[in-house]
Parts: structure tokens; C-alpha cells; sequence
């Protein structure tokens, strides 16, 4: 690909990616996947050019974004194109020119376009952007975020634009931390031992696991390390009785039915079929036997009849409630551009109402242990203030601390961002894993 040809696919996949975020369609890495597959004539160079431009100006959409409405007298709408020539400004880039004609290159820019670009770029030079706007944080997070950091809140943004670090999980039905992590720096010192997770490993730099030998017999599993303590905060032993109550694609249910040595069982349900679909490929790679699962649907009065018979049965109940995913912006920066205030009210009814459904679950002296990949206190501790309170004392907090104690594979201890002291808050940028929240419930054995 010509350099004007990697500019065409830059602005063909951001119109893509704007599609997506409008329509709730698909994330942008498979849209960028997707791109890709149908143009195997772009080579690895190709792919990287054009995926640094792209993420580069999805992760500072929101300064791209005010860029484009900072001029009142000229605004442009958001699109693939009028975000470029944002990044050209952003990145104090000449404007390329484009050849005429020629099929796999831009339009030439049009008067407007180039008339926007000179005068914004001279506007540009002379304000200052304002700091929720320079750190990428959307106007729908930005109180619960600076409720979240106070005066650490430019350092915690700043830590969610930057690039998660690949983690893996070891699976101890298969494999142990010690043979593992030689076995995978067998060439080149890459992963390095976390030091909170003791099931964790991490490398900086991308590799390819689909020819990894560990990951294909299922030794290795994909997982952030916040998630696998969240899993290992489930303290789940073996024989248990287990509901995940909003599965996905099952990459906690995986890490529980290690926890408990694939004795007891772990009923995985979800909306999405597809998902769980995904679930039974890597329950099989990973010799996990001990899940059954079922598809959900999302009508209330077929979701109680079908959740009728785990009432008050289940020693946990796993609930990874939807969320804004406000942790994840460094794996997942499309979801700044996904979300708005009118989809996280919706998200914050939907919690409460899987709050109450997964309570009725657990039975006396069991627990319900509620997660988000969130970090705004809405979706996290006024959540928990307002289920407590209406469960009126039937369920108490149990303090991540004591479970961690008591944990094989939990090593050093952080200390939580939370005002709940009980409950566990992590961030990027104190803990380097994915900004997450997890507070353990526990039902009261009297009646």
C-alpha cells in the first residue's frame, strides 16, 4: 500500500468504527480485524501504519471531536475524513495533498475542508484545550471520574490512554506458574510474574498466541490480572453450587471451575447465544467439565421461571453486571465514543434489576459477589448503598482483605480506591490492571 492508500483505509475503518459506536454494532478491533481479512494484499507494515493512526485518534477522540467543534463559525461533522485532518492538526502534521483519479487514495481535500484545516490549525495554536477534554475523559464520566481520583484524577486518565500490557492466566488444571513461565520465555525474556495475581503473567509487546503451544492446549488463558482476582475473590471451593449470572464468554466462570478443581458444578447463563458458544471452545481447550450453560433471554417474566429452581441454592452467585467499562478504555478506547449519558442511566437500572434477580439465588450463608469493569462510583458503591439498603439487612459485606488472606494465589495486597473499605477498586494507573470494582455480599443465615 501507497502512504496515500494507508490514509484511504484510515478513513474508510474510522467511518466504520463511527458506524459501529452509533448503531452499537461491532467493537473496533473486530471492525479493524474484519478490514483486514478482505484485503490481504496490505502487508504487516501496512496493518501497523494504518492501526497506529487509527487507535492514535480513537484513544484522543475526545480532543478530535473538540477540535472539530471548537470553531463556531466553521464547524465539520465527525467522520473518518474530519477526524484526519484533526489528527494533522493535533499532530502538527503538513496536510498531505492527493493525486486525482487514482482509485485507492482520498478525494482531494475541497476548499472547505482545506480553508477549516488552515484557519483551526492557527486557532488551535493559540488555547488551551481543557483538561477533561485533553485526557480523553467523555462529559458522561467525567464527575463520577473526578468523584473517583480527586487530585489523582490527570494521572489516572492519563494511565487509561496508554496500552494494557497482554496478561495470561495459568491454568492449574493443567499447568503450575513455575513450569510455565520458563516454558514461555523459552526464547526471549518477555513475561515477567505479577505481583498481586499469583496466577498472573504479563508481557509489554504483542505476541501471537494462536501459535503458542501453552495457549493452544489450554495451560494459558487471556485474562486481565483484575479479573482474575476478582475470580479468586470468589473464594470458590470445591463442590460448590455457582451461578454466573451474566457469563459472556466465560473467562471468570474458566478461572472459578480452576479455583475449585472442576468439582461442583457452575450454571453459565447469557443473553447472547454466540458468546456462549465461545464459552463451550475454550471450556473444552482448558479441560474444564464442570459448567452447564444456558441462553437467557432478556424478558423478565420468562427469566424468573427459568432461574426459578437455583432460588436461595447457590452457594455463589458471579455477577459481572453490563457496564460503561470505563477500566477497559485502554484495551477497549472505542468504548469513550460508545457510550452516552442516556445508555449508562439505562445501565445503572439494569444493575439493580440483576442485583435483586441474583440475590434471590443465594442461599443462606452463600454469596453474591457483584463486579464491574467500571470505575465510576455510580455504577460501583451508590450500587451497593441502594441494593443494601433495600435487602433490608438480609445481606452484609464481607471485606475483600479477610478473603484475601485466606487465598492460595493472592499475593501482595492493594489497597483499595474505593469509599467502601470492604470493597476492592482497582485502577491502571496504582495497580497497572484494568480499572475494576468487586464487592462480596453475603446472605444471612437467619430467617
Amino acid at each position: 500500500m501507497t502512504p496515500d492508500a494507508r490514509l484511504q483505509a484510515v478513513i474508510e475503518l474510522l467511518d466504520q468504527i463511527l458506524a459501529g459506536a452509533q448503531s452499537n454494532g461491532a467493537p473496533a478491533d473486530k471492525i479493524v480485524a474484519s478490514y483486514f481479512r478482505q484485503r490481504r494484499y496490505a502487508g504487516s507494515k501496512d496493518r501497523r501504519a494504518v492501526n497506529e493512526i487509527v487507535y492514535k485518534i480513537i484513544r484522543d477522540f475526545e480532543r478530535h471531536r473538540y477540535l472539530l467543534e471548537v470553531n463556531p463559525s466553521m464547524q465539520v461533522n465527525v467522520s473518518g475524513r474530519s477526524l484526519l485532518l484533526a489528527h494533522f492538526i493535533i499532530s502538527e502534521a503538513s496536510l498531505p495533498q492527493f493525486d486525482v483519479g487514482d482509485t485507492f487514495t482520498p478525494a482531494p481535500w475541497s476548499a472547505e475542508e482545506t480553508i477549516w484545516y488552515e484557519n483551526t490549525r492557527e486557532l488551535y495554536a493559540d488555547f488551551a484545550v481543557p483538561e477533561d477534554i485533553a485526557l480523553n475523559v467523555p462529559e458522561w464520566a467525567a464527575e463520577g471520574m473526578h468523584a473517583r481520583f480527586s487530585v489523582a484524577f490527570a494521572n489516572e486518565a492519563s494511565a487509561l490512554n496508554t496500552k494494557a500490557p497482554l496478561c495470561l492466566r495459568v491454568n492449574t488444571l493443567k499447568a503450575d506458574m513455575e513450569d510455565m513461565l520458563p516454558c514461555l520465555n523459552k526464547n526471549e525474556e518477555v513475561f515477567v510474574k505479577s505481583n498481586i495475581s499469583g496466577l498472573c503473567i504479563s508481557a509489554d509487546t504483542a505476541i501471537n498466541l494462536e501459535g503458542c503451544k501453552p495457549y493452544k492446549i489450554g495451560q494459558i488463558e487471556v485474562q486481565d490480572e483484575a479479573a482474575q482476582i476478582a475470580s479468586l475473590l470468589v473464594y470458590a471451593e470445591a463442590g460448590h453450587q455457582i451461578v454466573d449470572l451474566c457469563a459472556g464468554a466465560g473467562g471468570k466462570t474458566l478461572a472459578v471451575a480452576a479455583d475449585m478443581n472442576n468439582q461442583g458444578q457452575i450454571y453459565c447463563f447469557d443473553t447472547h447465544k454466540s458468546r456462549l458458544a465461545g464459552l463451550s471452545k475454550r471450556a473444552k481447550r482448558a479441560g474444564v467439565h464442570c459448567i452447564q450453560q444456558k441462553v437467557i433471554p432478556e424478558d423478565q417474566q420468562t427469566r424468573q421461571h427459568m432461574l426459578a429452581p437455583y432460588t436461595q441454592k447457590m452457594d455463589r452467585v458471579i455477577l459481572d453486571v453490563p457496564c460503561s467499562g470505563t477500566g477497559t478504555w485502554r484495551r477497549s478506547p472505542d468504548l469513550r465514543m460508545r457510550f452516552d449519558g442516556k445508555r449508562l442511566d439505562d445501565i445503572l437500572e439494569l444493575q439493580q434489576q440483576l442485583l435483586r434477580e441474583g440475590a434471590e439465588l443465594v442461599k443462606p450463608g452463600g454469596r453474591l459477589i457483584y463486579m464491574t469493569c467500571s470505575l465510576l462510583p455510580s455504577e460501583n458503591e451508590k450500587q451497593i448503598h441502594r441494593f443494601t439498603e433495600q435487602a433490608n439487612s438480609k445481606f452484609s459485606l464481607i471485606d475483600y482483605r479477610d478473603v484475601w488472606n485466606a487465598k492460595q494465589h493472592l499475593k501482595v495486597m492493594p489497597q483499595t480506591l474505593s469509599n467502601i473499605p470492604e470493597a476492592l477498586c482497582l485502577s491502571p494507573g496504582t495497580h497497572n490492571t484494568d480499572g475494576f470494582f468487586v464487592c462480596i455480599l453475603e446472605r444471612s443465615t437467619e430467617k
